[in-house]
């Protein structure tokens, strides 16, 4: 595997950090300081003129991420019977899904989140024909797993999933299907669900369309609508994000494995049969992170600051393994968020992976999930904690 050469750890001086690497490393992705990196990929595209990306999907040695774009597929109107012989090619598609994501080492149980509230259309909790409970628990006993169904309103208002509730799950299923402007999630969900995949489990997010995005950075901060906002408030830490309108007709799956290849997702699939997509739908964009070979990695160059250093390997036998480094240089205060930071000494836990809703740190060897509302400094100007709110 791809490794830095030096250790992490504090250094009074500048540092040059260079690479050691195997003959059983095929690429190489590293983020300095930046959001952790994944290998997102697009497994195909539509058969419009235009060739739009149609299937994405997230295999970086965590958990497994899939990407839809278009919920009414999966309404409760186009629900078939509970044989799999029965499934129409979309079910199919998302049974192997749920199949291919989930972490086989825990119970099949899946975790069925929904923006929107009962009463509201587009329901993961209704049995309305345009909701999504009666199609979704019928893919469920199907494929043997067993749905638990919460709206926001579960957790009073947003989603708020936590660590030891998922710790119940082998896979989550997001239905991202209230267009809006606001966050429907919180940022504790969001840092909950993101450690759920970090251990090895997987998601599947499902929305529909909306206003137009140009990059991951514009769907991670800016001020926009659709109905991918909640799923976006989790893609983007995957290297991945929803945006605009793509008009489609249904995809045929024999034209996906003569042009981009055999795939887990189309198993038991014929060439003839098509997934089901329709007007108006979201696509999906990857961030588009720099791939290396190993020849081709150069030093990094470390001044004065806190280096967070995150480092993903791909195999030529096609594994993948993450690591993470963090370095501090000549680093006695921190600005964080607009807000100084003052460690004592190096013993102090250093900080890194910052987002809106927490970090991690590495105290005694071990990365702890930390939020603003559990989090206190040592100020040694002051002498005392403080809080980071």
């Amino acid at each position: 595997m791809a490794t830095l050469n030096k250790p992490q750890g504090t250094y009074k001086k500048p540092v040059s950090v260079g690479w050691n690497t195997t003959a059983e490393d095929d690429t190489v992705i590293f983020t300095v300081n930046g959001l952790s990196p994944t290998l997102s990929e697009f497994i195909a595209y539509d058969d419009n003129e235009e060739r739009t990306p149609f299937l994405a999907v997230t295999q970086d040695g965590l958990g497994r991420v899939v990407y839809d774009g278009g919920f009414p597929k999966y309404y409760n109107n186009q629900a078939t019977g509970a044989r799999p012989a029965s499934l129409t090619a979309s079910f199919r598609f998302l049974l192997n899904a749920i199949n291919w994501v989930h972490n086989p080492a825990r119970q099949k149980k899946v975790l069925i989140l929904g923006d929107a509230a009962p009463g509201e259309h587009y329901c993961v909790a209704g049995n309305n024909g345009d909701d999504f409970y009666v199609s979704l628990s019928t893919l469920c006993a199907t494929a043997g797993f067993e749905p638990v169904f919460k709206t926001r309103l579960s957790y009073g208002g947003m989603l708020n999933p936590t660590a030891q509730e998922l710790n119940s799950y082998s896979c989550v299923l997001l239905m991202s299907s209230v267009y809006t402007g606001q966050q429907l999630i919180t940022d504790e969900g969001i840092s909950a669900l993101i450690g759920f995949r970090e251990s090895g489990n997987g998601l599947i997010l499902i929305t529909d369309h909306g206003e137009n995005l140009d990059t991951i950075r514009h769907a991670e901060d800016a001020i926009y609508s659709g109905f991918f906002k909640t799923a976006n408030c989790l893609a983007v830490h995957f290297g991945a994000f929803f945006s605009g309108t793509i008009d489609r007709a249904p995809v045929n799956v024999g034209h996906i494995r003569a042009n981009y290849g055999d795939h887990p997702l189309y198993a038991g699939m014929s060439d003839a049969d098509n997934i089901n997509a329709g007007a108006s739908e979201a696509a999906v964009k990857l961030a588009g992170y720099r791939v290396y070979y190993p020849d081709e990695l150069e030093p990094i160059s470390m001044h004065e600051g806190l280096y967070h250093v995150q480092v993903l390997t791909r195999f030529k036998d096609g594994d993948v393994r993450l690591d993470r480094y963090t370095y501090s240089i000549n680093a006695n205060a921190l600005v964080v968020n607009r807000r100084l930071m003052v460690r004592e000494n190096s013993t102090s836990p250093f900080i890194m992976n910052l987002s809106k809703g927490g970090w991690r740190v590495m105290h005694s060897g071990k990365f702890v999930q930390m939020l603003p509302t559990n989090t206190l400094l040592w100020d040694a100007a002051k002498k005392e904690w403080i809080g980071v709110k």
